[in-house]
């Protein structure tokens, strides 16, 4: 093991580094407290470069003696400058970020930094804002992303990448999540250094300059559309355009939810990215095709080289540059350099070396979840795949192939599991059936896409190609919603937290360690680990069968209303929100699956209907949901009832201090159904009464202990 550590000096640079970009993110986003660390970081990369200096001049028996705090001290120093990298490429950190001065109404001027994505309404653009004014016209330099959402109109449909616009807007930053568990998007955008968005009508902003990004990528995104063109021409079906043009170019703009959900649903999500698979069948078509200039001499195989590096990256940059992508480029491009140097390339160096590279360039791609995932996969495919491999001696060609494919699969699983409970909350239980056949499908699907490209300009070949693509894709689409309809092909509702999902990952290594040196002390401390494990779910499970709990979801214009109870949940929703899956799984259901929630059932059995609304009784709590106008029905209502809170739902025409004359009521909460105009209202009758109110679309989702 010791000789194996000493032999991957990148891995012991790139791990501290790691764990400096992670502190620094933790302490910008959860902290607030980024820029009072990185004084601290910047004191113990000075004291590590001090020790390192006084560490050269001592004897060598002196050396050896101080060697372990000389190993801390360059522990501290990689992990500071891990922290200094993070810091300077956060945007916001910069002192002439437009956010810094921003009015009412700002004037700015901005760069198209991305080809635009069109959707049903909008138009939606990252720009890199060069100039921002304020009311009174003064001009700054300024710089910063920005999120741009232009109403979709014929002259927003025609901007590309590298347009320069002038725009008058209201810029704001983004909303924190509304409900508990929900995917929180201001987060997720602020790794990319965006902070801020803006909404631009047709007349609030002018086109002024073209192509002023960089060429070079404007080339590449040209060349792109041309393929994405090419594909439109061969492939009819939407669904199977938009499997392809994910598949080869990286462009998931067409993927609709329900395509996602069922690639994900089936453990092939993979596919409908460009992939390092994908990448690596390029590498190894390339070297192959091109062996015989091996044997020409130096100077042929450095030519060699350098083209395969160049076509890689090319084909990296043609297919949007993704984590996955990038991660595979980079590392064959170390390896394609390791040959030409006739060097033994060790491949844990070389992933470590391919971290260390791209996070100097963007340390935030470790927030990626794809990065994640990618790196991962490979790691688990390197090092499990020849032992699950090995268990089992295959002597018929394609049950051997078909065991080779199963094994990678089993590795790849086995090495991303956790991540992937804690990010989808779902298993593919079919994940073995389905890659067996989405393996060897992706690949002819590449094949015959690169082949399409090049022989486009052909018109029978370009024809013959083209549809043979077409039913693979269109073979592949249906076998994947096929496995879906099986009977639990998918493990949903899983939830895990962040503690667990790295106690899991630290199970798996030491089961690894104990397997490899099979020592006692590594299965003791196997075991102890799976029994904190069990420790950790059964709390979860504890805690989640005494819960009691009343939630009122913010989703704009529904009316979501919630009891939770030992795993149970009854709701009243509006019908048209609770069949649309999409919202469901973005606003709501990761707090139930957070809160093991496994029955579903309406709160119909729990309420009783009123002239004006009906009244919901939960846990000997009583809650009055006014949906109707309350002023005809007065004389109707014979006792005066006693509730808990009052749920104002669908803009009711009523009068809060009317309605105290018929109820008794200790709060008011005011659904995300309601108009602004009307809460507003309430809110000074919940003022007059000195009545607590909330405000669900404001203030966000209401979560109340029964």
């Amino acid at each position: 093991m010791k000789s194996l550590w000493n032999q991957i000096p990148i891995v012991k640079i790139a791990l501290p580094m790691v764990v400096g970009i992670g502190i620094e993110i933790a302490a910008a986003e959860v902290w607030q407290c980024s820029k009072s660390l990185l004084y601290v970081c910047i004191g113990l990369l000075f004291l590590a470069l001090v020790g390192e200096f006084t560490y050269r001049s001592f004897s060598v028996t002196n050396q050896y003696r101080w060697r372990k705090w000389m190993g801390g001290l360059l522990l501290l120093l990689f992990v500071s400058l891990g922290y200094l990298l993070t810091w300077l490429h956060a945007e916001i950190n910069y002192p002439n970020h437009f956010g810094k001065f921003l009015g009412r109404g700002n004037y700015f001027v901005a760069t198209i930094a991305q080809p635009p994505v069109l959707k049903e309404k909008i138009v939606t653009v990252v720009a890199v804002v060069h100039e921002i004014a304020d009311t009174e016209k003064i001009i700054k330099k300024v710089e910063g992303r920005i999120l741009l959402n232009l109403l979709r109109t014929s002259r927003s449909e025609n901007l590309k990448y590298g347009d320069r616009l002038v725009g008058h807007s209201a810029i704001k930053l983004f909303d924190a999540p509304q409900n508990p568990g929900e995917f929180d998007f201001k987060l997720y955008q602020s790794f990319h250094h965006i902070y801020h968005r803006a909404f631009l009508q047709e007349k609030d902003w002018k086109l002024i300059a073209r192509n002023k990004g960089n060429p070079l990528l404007a080339q590449v995104y040209a060349v792109r559309q041309k393929f994405l063109h090419i594909l439109q021409e061969h492939i009819q079906d939407p669904d199977d355009f938009a499997v392809a043009s994910a598949m080869l170019l990286g462009y998931r703009d067409f993927m609709d939810a329900e395509i996602v959900q069922a690639y994900s649903g089936t453990g092939a999500l993979h596919v409908l990215c460009v992939s390092g698979l994908h990448v690596g069948v390029v590498f190894v078509i390339l070297n192959l095709l091109m062996g015989w200039m091996d044997k020409k001499g130096s100077n042929w195989r450095i030519g060699k080289a350098g083209f395969i590096m160049l076509f890689i990256w090319f084909y990296a940059c043609l297919t949007g540059l993704s984590p996955s992508v990038m991660r595979a480029a980079t590392m064959f491009t170390m390896i394609q350099a390791g040959k030409v140097l006739y060097r033994h390339v060790n491949i844990y160096n070389v992933i470590a070396g391919s971290i260390l590279v791209l996070l100097f360039f963007n340390p935030f791609i470790i927030t990626e979840i794809g990065f994640r995932l990618s790196y991962l996969a490979v790691i688990g495919i390197i090092y499990l795949q020849p032992k699950i491999y090995s268990l089992l001696t295959v002597k018929n060609w394609l049950l051997d192939k078909a065991w080779i494919i199963t094994s990678v699969s089993i590795a790849a699983q086995v090495a991303t599991f956790p991540i992937g409970l804690y990010y989808f909350h779902q298993f593919p239980n079919l994940f073995l059936i389905s890659n067996l056949v989405v393996i060897p499908a992706s690949n002819i699907i590449l094949f015959l896409g690169v082949g399409l490209f090049v022989v486009s300009w052909i018109p029978y070949v370009s024809a013959l190609t083209g549809l043979a693509l077409a039913k693979v894709i269109w073979l592949l689409n249906h076998f994947i919603f096929f496995i879906t309809t099986i009977p639990h092909a998918l493990m949903e509702g899983i939830t895990i937290s962040m503690v667990e999902m790295i106690l899991v990952y630290l199970f798996i290594v030491l089961l690894c360690c104990f397997i490899e040196f099979k020592r006692p002390k590594l299965m003791i401390a196997t075991l102890s680990m799976l029994l904190v494990i069990a420790g950790f779910f059964a709390t979860d499970r504890v805690r989640n069968h005494a819960r009691n709990e009343m939630a009122v979801y913010q989703v704009k214009g529904s009316c979501a209303l919630a009891f939770i109870h030992s795993g149970k949940v009854w709701y009243d929703f509006d019908q048209k929100l609770y069949d649309n899956k999409s919202a469901m799984l973005f606003h709501v259901k990761h707090h139930w699956w957070s809160c093991g929630v496994r029955t579903e059932t309406q709160a119909t059995s729990l309420s009783a209907e009123l002239p004006f609304g009906r009244i919901i009784c939960f846990q000997n709590k009583k809650i009055l949901v006014v949906d109707k106008e309350v002023k005809k029905v007065r004389r109707a209502v014979v006792k005066r009832l006693k509730v808990d809170y009052v749920l104002l739902s669908h803009n009711p025409k009523v009068y809060l201090t009317d309605l105290a004359k018929l109820v008794d009521f200790d709060s008011v909460i005011f659904d995300s159904s309601n108009k602004n105009w009307r809460t507003e209202y309430w809110r000074k009758d919940c003022a007059q009464l000195n009545i607590p109110c909330r405000d669900v679309n404001a203030e966000g989702a209401f979560i109340a202990s029964l």
